[in-house]
């Protein structure tokens, strides 16, 4: 059998360019798909200019900044909340997913309740060294603890096939001054548990819809809301990923580490989580000018997985 022979391509190749009406109309076409319909039904309400939808939109907001107000005081100041500058340091972490399960079931909790366990301890070892080797004397103890803003899902069991996210935020307490690592996993399951059955989470809910695909003048009012009031310190942000390897042109793709943005006001620090294939990888975004360093903090998060991972073997 003669071997067959391939012509030689005519020109470099290019890629082809994205046409974004071709995919809007490919989307439009499927009615009976839950996420293009919540697509299209959001475009639509973004776009529609009738005041009493706007003024409706306002007053749900305001209702939002009030609440948030009402049910949350001011997190502390911490070395995580000055004002940062527009250059950024980023840091890998990895672990073991299958550790962090059997940590959660020994305590009874989630893996999303573990993870924010681990790393409230490391926080508190960042803390805790807040002003030693520049000089300056270390932080003293804040009144209240660290508070984290949490993604959750609020999908309920009924619609686990639905297509599209169905997400809130909820506002957790970090126990950094807990040493014990089983113990700060069920003080944030307690809480969490508490949390998703409270009127925040559908204030939060309100909050990530409206910020979406709500008409300017309301997502400008929640930016403002979020900027001048210190609801929280640290956004952690936890996704569970696929759990099989997968390839690029044969290739294995070895790990992914996502990227929280900083909210420019006065956050320093995001850690984004994502599960792949049996690992976790933490990616940890800082100001550049974070003190202590960057460094410091991802070197916590990974004293804390070694440990986690020696206390819970296979």
């Amino acid at each position: 059998m003669e071997p067959l022979e391939i012509p030689p391509a005519e020109g470099e190749w290019e890629p082809r360019r994205y046409d974004l009406r071709r995919h809007v109309a490919r989307v439009a076409g499927k009615p009976l798909t839950l996420g293009p319909k919540l697509m299209l039904d959001s475009m639509q309400r973004a776009l529609d200019p009738d005041p009493r939808r706007a003024a409706t939109d306002m007053r749900r907001a305001t209702e939002v900044a009030l609440e948030l107000a009402r049910t949350r005081p001011s997190a502390p100041m911490t070395p995580l909340n000055h004002p940062i500058s527009p250059n950024r340091r980023f840091a890998l972490c990895t672990g073991d997913l299958a550790a962090v399960k059997r940590a959660g079931r020994a305590a009874g909790a989630t893996v999303n309740d573990t993870l924010l366990a681990i790393v409230a301890g490391a926080i508190g070892r960042y803390l805790a060294g807040a002003g030693e080797g520049t000089g300056s004397a270390p932080s003293p103890p804040a009144a209240r603890p660290p508070v984290a803003l949490v993604p959750v899902s609020v999908r309920p069991d009924p619609a686990r096939r639905d297509t599209g996210n169905r997400i809130s935020t909820v506002f957790v307490d970090l126990p950094v001054d807990e040493p014990e690592l089983e113990a700060r996993i069920r003080a944030i399951s307690a809480q969490t548990k508490e949390l998703k059955e409270s009127a925040a989470v559908r204030a939060g809910a309100l909050m990530v819809g409206a910020a979406g695909w709500a008409p300017p003048l309301v997502s400008g009012l929640l930016a403002r809301t979020m900027g001048s009031v210190r609801a929280f310190n640290l956004v952690i942000s936890n996704i569970p990923g696929p759990q099989q390897p997968f390839y690029l042109s044969g290739v294995q793709l070895t790990a992914m580490y996502p990227v929280v943005p900083l909210n420019p006001a006065n956050q320093g620090l995001t850690i984004g989580i994502i599960s792949y294939d049996g690992r976790l990888c933490l990616g940890l975004l800082a100001d550049r000018d974070l003190d202590p360093p960057l460094a410091s903090a991802a070197e916590g998060v990974a004293d804390e997985l070694a440990s986690l991972e020696r206390t819970y073997p296979g």
